[in-house]
């Protein structure tokens, strides 16, 4: 014969013989309060045992996380802590591309640069070698210097660096003032050293036309659409 059903509101006792009210005071460890549905979480705020705090990635997502879904595994988000390329690298080399639609005036601007670039260290060896002073070698190695410097800042130029820009032209013209100063001081010289005074003539002649006209291709109209506004 089974047995009646409880009263509402009462419960078999723990040892199942009997009939009674709930037991009084706190629930024990791992015991189930009378009247809450099974598997309701607890209160907000309420932390379970091996439940992770609110707001806390899972263990496992924080050292080692996976990547997101379509990214290679171990590959940066571009832009990220390393995720970009070498920033002394300029592009056009070691796997950075050029920008695209590069206009004709910056192309022209390039290409005046290093041909200034290049008359001026050669101007400087032939100089230098035409004087004699085989031994020193201090103006050629400032010359080497300096074209390498110049040909770096050219190629970050036709990669649309503002910066890059910005120091060519005050590269460019500083030079030009010394250029004026060489082109005065090259009619000295045709006096006591012709060769020497005719190098130093056409390579003055050479940065003062070829800066000039960089110049105005670097700051053409279709140039300052291309590289944008000035950071200042």
């Amino acid at each position: 014969m089974s047995a009646p059903n409880p009263p509402h509101g009462e419960r078999p006792d723990a040892g199942g013989t009997g009939y009674g009210p709930p037991p009084s005071g706190p629930p024990q460890y791992g015991q189930q309060q009378y009247g809450q549905p099974y598997g309701q979480q607890q209160p907000y705020g309420q932390q379970q045992y091996g439940q992770q705090p609110y707001g806390q990635q899972p263990y496992g997502q924080q050292y080692g996380q996976q990547p997101p879904h379509g990214q290679p595994f171990g590959q940066q988000r571009p832009g990220g802590a390393g995720g970009g390329a070498n920033p002394l690298i300029p592009p056009g080399f070691g796997g950075v591309p050029l920008p695209p639609d590069i206009p004709q005036a910056v192309q022209r601007a390039f290409l005046v640069w290093l041909v200034i670039i290049a008359v001026n260290v050669l101007g400087t060896i032939i100089s230098t070698l035409g004087v004699g002073d085989y031994f020193s070698g201090v103006g050629i190695v400032f010359a080497l210097l300096g074209g390498a410097i110049g040909a770096f800042l050219a190629l970050h130029f036709r990669g649309r660096a503002q910066w890059a820009r910005i120091v060519l032209t005050v590269l460019t013209g500083l030079g030009m003032l010394s250029g004026l100063l060489s082109l005065v001081g090259s009619f000295v010289l045709l006096g006591f050293a012709p060769f020497v005074g005719l190098v130093t003539l056409a390579t003055s002649l050479v940065f003062l036309a070829g800066g000039t006209l960089a110049l105005i291709n670097a700051w053409h109209a279709s140039s300052n659409a291309w590289f944008g506004r000035l950071p200042f």
